[in-house]
């Protein structure tokens, strides 16, 4: 079978896909678990200004529902930003959640 999100080939009986990490909606159950987005540390705001905007990675809600077991993103190891001195922008793979496999 395909993977819907990249389009790779991976096994039939696969509940992620080997390339780009996706869940596979048809064979897992997705049983969801809470967990601190690592953008805004859980405030969900992006830093701590009374007037600031809600966290672009949770959606201003502190927390994003991850399928379980929870497990850290593994490019940015659960930081939720590219790696580099001050470096300001969302990890790519968990969009700077800080986590794998995000149920959406």
């Amino acid at each position: 079978m395909r993977c819907a999100a990249c389009g790779k080939t991976i096994p039939n009986d696969s509940n992620f896909c080997n390339y780009c990490g996706k869940p596979i909606a048809n064979n897992i159950n997705q049983v969801g678990v809470p967990q601190d987005c690592a953008w805004c540390s859980g405030r969900g705001k992006s830093s701590g200004f009374l007037i600031d905007p809600a966290c672009p990675a949770c959606g201003g809600k502190g927390s994003v529902l991850v399928v379980a077991p929870p497990k850290k993103c593994a490019l940015c190891s659960g930081r939720g930003r590219k790696s580099g001195f001050l470096n300001d922008s969302p990890c790519p793979a968990c969009n700077g959640t800080g986590w794998a496999h995000i149920i959406k």
